[in-house]
């Protein structure tokens, strides 16, 4: 099930996988490597949110559950491995099979 909706994705170090303002609503897993999640002010200076490593998931699940852009952009910050899914075809799955459901709420928190 989760071969049917995950795709693999490599991006390369400094290349942009989201840009602030962006609607693709996406989840993350990093297989290797490492994002960044950055705000953007309105006069371009750039703050960290967060960093994203090796075995861990990401997505924009705020922005997505409110219909918005994404209020944040995402940058590899080496050559960096993903598996990608749409947001709503992972969330898709809870419907299908309890465990999922499980794994979604793990995620939320």
């Amino acid at each position: 099930m989760l071969s049917a909706v995950f795709r693999a994705r490599t991006i390369a170090n400094r290349d942009f996988l989201a840009l602030p303002g962006d609607s693709n609503y996406e989840l993350y897993f990093v297989c290797n490597g490492l994002l960044r999640f950055y705000y953007l002010s309105p006069d371009g200076k750039e703050s960290n949110k967060a960093f994203v490593s090796e075995g861990q998931f990401a997505g924009a699940l705020i922005s997505a559950v409110q219909k918005r852009p994404l209020y944040y952009g995402i940058q590899a910050l080496e050559s960096t491995t993903l598996l990608v899914a749409a947001l709503n075809a992972f969330i898709a799955l809870f419907e299908q099979e309890h465990a999922f459901e499980r794994i979604g709420r793990k995620f939320t928190e």
